[in-house]
């Protein structure tokens, strides 16, 4: 009876994708653990693997015991793949804040706007403190407009900091990528000079990786100068499109794109990697149909479906291989082999191995926003064209304006509760701006880029730069004019981290079960929705910066108010955290009083950078564990900066409810990037 359900649930065709989101369950167990399990035991679960394996296909099997096993085998393969990466890196983390000197090798530059350049430098024995010379990697961040090139060898003189926690407890951890990529630590250069130029010595793979660095970014340079004509915000959104430089294009219009709704079309993705390398295949099959000696004897097809591949493993390299334009040409290239094979390769089993390759490669890359959203995103596309064929076979109403429009909805809603966990902003207007932004982006930009990126190659980029400037500032305006209309993009409060499990759960039942289980979905979705309306958004939080400890409060009636002045990144962090836009500041020397409830039972006290809470004829409670612990402070509860410093603080009891509370002192799980 048990293999009659699942037959009669799980279509043949689906199987697989299942026992890959086994292997995905794996490989996120890993990050919720509280203790680190030795490598020994890895290793076993690396045998146990093989013997699975073996045992799969050794014997001819089949029914509910053999599904069982291979439902535990990518469930043990996801568990040893990741235990044994962050197992196996020992990358070492600078302990604690230190001001010095450290000599280093130029690896990585990333131009930002304002003149800004962030430096990935591997630093060397010879004149570098002893603090730092077992380092292997550090991310400096420099306003210094010296003329860098990868692989110079600079003296940094600068302050350098252990990598970062979350900005608050269950927000994105984006240390983790650092720790992995050998990155040991972060700074700011306060001198920074070039000791050594670039030379032709080293190993021969490292001099290939910084001579395209170099390339990349003369390329960029030539767009600039292409493009002065144009408003300095179109050469960035060039670089981003053509060279996946996206870190130049200035903060208030990337601003305007990511509240419009289309921030995706300025990263390389599978839109960009799909018209390049289709573009390339229509171009060449077209090209070749002209000589009736090779089109007549040779399939052009094939030939024309592998020049495309090549064409698009250039893009790739040029865009410097980012996590999504990787995914895109796997699964560009997947299809080009499958027409070179007359195979059918664009399915949502052929898309979970992709992932699976993608992961076996480097597991954390499932902790990556460009991968989550990608992957998510070609998901509900192609498991939504993929439900609807039946009748698009029969009314033949899926023509190229409504596959648009179906794969822009499609993707909007999939990726809206991962957006909304990582930025904390909606964009109601996107749906719209993608029908527009979409189609254009594809059809006419990335056609002319393709051109003007061979002409700037060759060194002709001038003849076609108006022409593609031109369109781009037609996108820009696309992007300004969504930003103006109401509503465009407003802050809401993240969803809980681990609830957005539930969204690939419910594409699975959606796409990957028989019809009249495809309901469970809808279960499973409306249940995401409810949680996070019922995610209480925190009344009371608190950040410890550096040496000081900054607290924001909210009053329940859409008023803020926080101790003192914050900037940049820590003002959208809590902005988002408190689900508010605006914020009233204490920062007076004397103790300022700010009412915080209608009963006028709370006081929050400002100081300085201190915070002294006073509760009338109330206790401060200590809640550990859901059990409020009394204290002996009553009239100024000074208890509340010292718990927060230790990151021990977990709730405020208040008359008749909590205050909710996040921190981002709050550790959970076994995390060995992070300095104790």
């Amino acid at each position: 009876m048990r293999n009659n359900i699942r037959a009669d649930m799980i279509p043949q065709r689906s199987r697989f994708v299942w026992l890959v989101g086994c292997f995905i369950a794996g490989i996120l167990l890993i990050d919720i653990m509280p203790f680190r399990l030795p490598t020994a035991i890895y290793l076993v679960l690396v045998l146990g693997v093989i013997l699975l394996i073996c045992d799969v296909l050794i014997f001819n099997q089949s029914g509910f015991y053999y599904y069982s096993k291979l439902v535990l085998l990518f469930f043990l393969l996801g568990l040893s793949v990741s235990g044994l990466h962050l197992n196996l890196n020992n990358t070492p983390i600078l302990n604690s804040v230190y001001t010095g000197t450290v000599t280093a090798q130029i690896g990585l530059i990333e131009k930002y706007d304002h003149n800004r350049i962030r430096l990935t430098v591997t630093p060397t024995i010879s004149d570098t403190d002893a603090n730092l010379q077992a380092l292997r990697k550090l991310r400096i961040w420099s306003y210094d407009r010296h003329d860098f090139n990868t692989g110079d060898i600079v003296r940094i003189y600068g302050r350098f900091f252990p990598l970062s926690p979350p900005s608050f407890a269950g927000q994105p951890d984006y240390s983790r990528h650092m720790w992995l990529d050998g990155i040991g630590a972060t700074g700011i250069a306060y001198e920074l000079r070039v000791v050594k130029p670039v030379s032709n010595e080293g190993r021969f793979y490292s001099q290939i990786l910084l001579r395209l660095e170099d390339y990349r970014h003369s390329l960029s340079d030539r767009m600039r100068k292409q493009l002065g004509g144009f408003d300095p915000a179109i050469s960035g959104i060039s670089s981003a499109l053509l060279v996946g430089m996206k870190k130049i294009i200035p903060r208030e219009v990337y601003n305007s794109f990511q509240q419009s709704g289309i921030a995706h079309l300025l990263a390389i993705s599978g839109l960009h990697m799909g018209f390049f390398c289709f573009g390339i295949y229509g171009v060449c099959r077209y090209l070749m149909s002209f000589f009736p000696n090779i089109s007549q004897r040779y399939p052009i097809h094939k030939s024309a479906a592998f020049l495309s591949i090549l064409s698009a493993s250039f893009y790739l390299v040029i865009s410097g291989a980012p996590t999504s334009a990787v995914r895109a040409w796997m699964m560009a290239s997947a299809v080009m082999i499958a027409v070179i094979l007359d195979a059918r390769i664009l399915t949502v089993r052929n898309l979970a191995i992709v992932l699976v390759v993608m992961l076996l490669i480097n597991p954390a890359n499932i902790f990556s926003i460009s991968f989550q959203l990608s992957a998510i995103a070609t998901f509900f596309i192609i498991g939504l064209f993929e439900a609807l064929k039946p009748y698009a076979l029969k009314r033949q109403f899926l023509s190229t304006i409504w596959q648009t429009m179906i794969a822009s909805i499609a993707a909007s809603i999939a990726t809206l509760p991962f957006i909304a966990w990582y930025f904390q902003i909606i964009t109601p207007w996107g749906v719209i701006a993608n029908l527009v932004a979409v189609p254009f982006t594809g059809f006419v930009i990335m056609p002319v880029g393709i051109i003007y990126l061979f002409l700037v190659i060759i060194g002709l980029g001038d003849l076609l730069a108006p022409l593609f400037g031109a369109c781009l500032n037609i996108l820009l305006q696309l992007a300004v004019f969504f930003e103006g209309l109401p509503l465009s993009g407003f802050w809401v409060k993240s969803p809980p981290s681990l609830s957005l499990v539930l969204v690939p759960v419910a594409g699975l039942l959606f796409f990957c079960v028989n019809r009249p289980y495809r309901s469970y979905g809808l279960i499973v979705s409306l249940a995401f929705l409810i949680i996070w309306a019922v995610e209480p958004i925190p009344s009371f939080l608190t950040l410890k910066s550096g040496n000081k400890i900054i607290i924001s409060l909210n009053d329940g009636r859409g008023r803020t108010v926080i101790n003192q002045q914050v900037k940049g990144f820590l003002k959208s962090r809590i902005k988002a955290s408190i689900g508010a836009h605006d914020y009233q500041i204490c920062d007076t020397e004397r103790c300022k009083q700010s009412r915080a409830d209608a009963s006028e039972k709370l006081y929050i006290c400002f100081s300085g950078t201190n915070i002294v809470a006073q509760i009338v004829n109330e206790m401060l409670m200590k809640l550990d564990d859901n059990k409020a612990q009394e204290t002996n402070y009553y009239d100024r509860c000074t208890l509340v900066p010292e718990l927060a410093e230790q990151g021990s603080l977990t709730g405020v009891l208040l008359p008749n409810q909590i205050m909710h509370f996040k921190s981002n002192q709050t550790r959970y799980g076994f995390k060995p990037w992070r300095v104790d």
